[in-house]
């Protein structure tokens, strides 16, 4: 279901690096940012969107210009990927985002430039909100990094909580940090039985297809129990 909504949205910004604007090398960056702006302005989905061109500058629909040339999603996307990232902090609005990219391709199908959308953190939240079990279950996301990038506490998110990472230190934390890394590790969906302050908690678990991201959906023992 996740994965279904995210591929959708990768699907709709394919359609418009596809736009002939957007491919015509003739076309000024005023023009291109322009078309770019409307398709903007009807998804709500969508917080912002930028042009980049082969030296990592990128022109945004807002008017800003920032270099990106050293961020990975970016080199990635000019190799011909199509990228999602974790959330971050905007480097422009400094709200929290996801970087949907992927490469713009002239007639010769050759990368003229890379298309980047910024998504608001709250779109992927909304995407797994309605996914629940029981009376408190619930369902969250951990990227590859095993960050925390979707949950219903967002102080999570932004302090990029890596519940593998702290279990190092917290012995507490390590049967749940065990679920976690077979999320982003495993490529078979599973379950895991565990003890989480002192309730039976059962959780189920998959890695997410070609994104690497893990979804978990979590709910104590009794009351997933009851919901079968």
């Amino acid at each position: 279901i996740v994965y279904g909504r995210i591929d959708s949205l990768f699907q709709f910004v394919e359609g418009i690096a596809r736009m002939p604007v957007l491919r015509n090398p003739e076309a000024s960056i005023q023009e291109r940012l322009a078309a770019l702006k409307k398709e903007v302005a009807f998804n709500e989905d969508l917080h912002d969107a930028g042009l980049i061109n082969k030296n990592g500058t990128m022109f945004t629909t807002n008017g800003d210009t920032i270099s990106v040339a050293q961020e990975k999603w970016f080199a990635d996307a000019a190799r011909g990927k199509r990228i999602i990232t974790e959330p971050v902090e905007s480097l422009t609005t400094k709200k929290w985002i996801l970087t949907l990219a992927m490469p713009v391709y002239d007639d010769n199908r050759s990368v003229f430039s890379v298309l980047a959308m910024a998504v608001p953190l709250e779109w992927l939240n909304r995407s797994i909100e309605d996914i629940v079990i029981g009376k408190t279950g619930y369902c969250y996301m951990i990227g590859v990094t095993g960050n925390t990038i979707a949950f219903h506490e967002p102080k999570y998110i932004y302090t990029k909580w890596n519940t593998i990472q702290e279990a190092k230190n917290d012995p507490s934390l390590s049967a749940l940090a065990v679920v976690e890394k077979k999320a982003i590790t495993e490529e078979h969906a599973g379950y895991a039985e565990y003890e989480w302050q002192g309730e039976s908690v059962v959780a189920g678990y998959v890695k997410m297809p070609k994104i690497g991201w893990g979804i978990i959906i979590r709910a104590p023992l009794k009351e997933f129990m009851r919901a079968v």
